[in-house]
């Protein structure tokens, strides 16, 4: 039997090359816009909480200089509540992992700190997996944009299909075929519902994307690189750009304003990493713990609108 490599195996050094291929985690783009540019630290306290304003003030019409002027309430101001929502990332080292690395303090180090920034991808992969959920107020998972954006929803602790004013510009659960008008009909309602509000992007699936991008090609010219303005793959719509999100829910496209969106966070819990300390009842392990503490506040869901149910 032969064996080729046995002696020079032997005596050879091996070489690793630095850095690990992630072959696991997936883009993340709307959480990462949202951690760029939309987001909010906010102290604490028992509940995040925000006022807004859903009618307007009573106007008189003119009067004349000796009439009596009898002043009413008018109710305009109310109040929406969301829920602190947590979330932990762990991983541990071991007094096996030491003799497996020979006790070199430098080979330990390098795999403790590779293990420290698997807990950061894999906080926000599992934050853009919240983003886009539709957990109700009192669940644990973030109050995602399936259920903010929604016209029977409560959100908040606001019922939308009772008060329509918190409801979103539209939502559409019957159309299966994306078409530039179905596009220009969510877009149009969010400007109608809002006043003028228009979306500041779109969100969808690869595959939804791969089919816009189908019916726009024949038509499409560009006065720049859009990847050199932050947005990467995008189709302009209405000089708005429409992009894939791997984390968006399958059918779903959203039209999104991106301005009364906030992802709030604790300055504390805001992905800081613990020290490894030796874990309890496990004299040969220690565990080292990231934490996120927050949740998503879309303060006008009359700038957004969904489908729920497109194919390509």
């Amino acid at each position: 039997m032969a064996h080729p490599y046995a002696e020079v195996n032997t005596f050879a050094d091996r070489y690793i090359r630095p850095g690990i291929q992630d072959q696991v985690y997936k883009g993340n783009w709307l959480t990462k816009r949202l951690m760029e540019k939309n987001l909010v630290n906010i102290d604490g306290g028992t509940q995040i909480e925000q006022a807004v304003e859903f009618d307007k003030a009573r106007v008189t019409n003119t009067f004349g200089q000796y009439d009596i002027l009898v002043p009413a309430e008018k109710k305009t101001i109310d109040k929406m509540v969301l829920q602190w929502k947590f979330k932990v990332a762990d991983q541990t080292i071991t007094d096996k992992d030491k003799i497996l690395t020979g006790g070199n303090a430098n080979k330990l180090a390098n795999l403790a700190m590779t293990r420290m920034l698997g807990l950061k991808k894999a906080m926000i992969d599992n934050i853009g997996t919240g983003i886009y959920t539709a957990t109700a107020d009192a669940g644990d998972e973030i109050t995602g944009l399936r259920t903010a954006i929604d016209t029977g929803n409560t959100y908040a602790g606001i019922a939308q299909g009772t008060y329509t004013w918190w409801a979103c510009a539209g939502e559409d659960s019957s159309t299966t075929t994306i078409t530039p008008l179905i596009l220009q009909t969510g877009y149009g309602a969010c400007v109608n519902a809002s006043k003028g509000k228009e979306p500041t992007c779109g969100v969808t699936t690869q595959t939804l994307f791969d089919r816009i991008w189908t019916l726009f090609q024949p038509q499409q010219r560009y006065g720049g690189d859009m990847a050199n303005v932050g947005w990467g793959q995008s189709i302009p719509f209405n000089g708005k750009p429409v992009v894939p999100d791997p984390k968006c829910t399958a059918a779903h496209f959203f039209w999104l304003n991106e301005d009364a969106m906030e992802l709030f966070v604790h300055p504390d819990f805001n992905m800081d990493l613990l020290n490894w300390d030796k874990l309890p009842n496990q004299p040969h392990a220690y565990g080292c713990f990231l934490k996120w503490t927050g949740n998503l506040l879309v303060k006008e869901p009359r700038t957004c609108y969904k489908y729920t149910a497109l194919t390509a």
